[in-house]
């Protein structure tokens, strides 16, 4: 039986380890062993990320949501409209549902300038009543001023109210121009509210007009308004050449201003241009619906009203600075 201390063992994979790793002479002591670089203990795990949960649903911003277009142009998106200041003018534009017939016949464009002058006079009223109210407050706020002085001994003290700036209307419609399937109005509106309730009841009372008229029911209007505020005189000045030289833009001429538009009665033009309202007659299919060209301008002038006169510098005055309007100035993309 062999005694002494039990030899080691050595297992082929220790072996094996053993042999592989190299061994290395240090200076300061006896050779040892150096870890080998894919050892299990010199390899770190990476750290887990927390990856994003996405919740799938109806709605909301990703690629592709939002209303879709109905047809070939882009509707107006149903997003709250900003607040509207009452010094900037607006450019509004509104179409009419594919397949109705077209607005610049006599019967459908007189019915839209009684419609655009019931509007003005309706608000003219308002602001008539508003005027009434306004100078019988002022009347009141002034005696009480006076009394006060008196009571006190001291000298009367002016009127601090204008009742002139009790007179100006909510929401009118300065300038016009009514095309075959679309109109641009240029209007003025004291506050958002205003102008949003003044809008709907034109064009309610234009739909009412026509379908009358045509003897139908249903919405005329594809949708709703579009608006653009114009802050500047450059971008007013733009906004009328744009509203009442429009059928120059659809590659229509007239030998005069538009007589579906408000360009007759516009004192803007240089030179003022030589043909009254009735001079020229549009050419093309929608000059088609009169019986006769003198019919037609007596139903125009029937209808047509006078305009009402800007109330914001920039409409009156302001655009001026650029410049006075050409009778042949064509409109810019707009």
């Amino acid at each position: 039986m062999r005694t002494g201390s039990p030899r080691a063992t050595t297992t082929p994979n220790a072996k094996r380890s053993s042999q592989s790793q190299p061994m290395v002479q240090d200076k300061r002591g006896p050779a040892k062993k150096r870890r080998a670089p894919n050892s299990n203990r010199s390899r770190r795990k990476p750290r887990a990320k927390q990856g994003e949960l996405l919740f799938r649903s109806w709605g909301g911003a990703r690629k592709g949501a939002g209303r879709k277009p109905k047809g070939e142009r882009a509707m107006a998106p149903h997003d709250t409209r900003p607040a509207h200041g009452t010094q900037f003018p607006v450019l509004i534009t509104t179409r009419l549902h594919s397949g109705l017939p077209s607005l610049r016949h006599a019967p459908e464009a007189a019915r839209i300038l009684a419609a655009l002058a019931c509007a003005n006079a309706d608000a003219n009223a308002s602001a008539n009543a508003d005027v009434n109210a306004c100078a019988n407050a002022c009347a009141q706020a002034d005696a009480n001023a006076v009394a006060s002085a008196d009571a006190s001994g001291e000298q009367t003290p002016r009127a601090a109210h204008a009742h002139g700036g009790c007179a100006t209307p909510p929401f009118q419609v300065v300038h016009h121009s009514i095309q075959s399937n679309h109109l641009h109005l240029i209007v003025e509106a004291s506050d958002r509210a205003n102008l949003t309730s003044g809008l709907r009841g034109l064009l309610a009372r234009i739909a009412r007009a026509l379908n009358r008229f045509w003897g139908r029911r249903g919405s005329v209007f594809a949708d709703r308004f579009h608006e653009r505020e114009l802050r500047n005189p450059r971008q007013v000045r733009n906004a009328l050449v744009y509203v009442l030289q429009n059928l120059r833009k659809h590659g229509i001429s007239v030998p005069g201003p538009d007589p579906l538009s408000s360009g007759p009665d516009f004192d803007g033009w240089n030179p003022v241009p030589a043909n009254e309202l009735g001079r020229g007659r549009p050419a093309g299919p929608d000059a088609a619906g009169s019986a006769s060209w003198s019919g037609f301008l007596a139903q125009l002038k029937a209808a047509r009203a006078e305009p009402p006169s800007p109330k914001t510098w920039l409409l009156g005055f302001g655009w001026r600075t650029h410049g006075l309007i050409h009778p042949g100035e064509t409109p810019k993309a707009h």
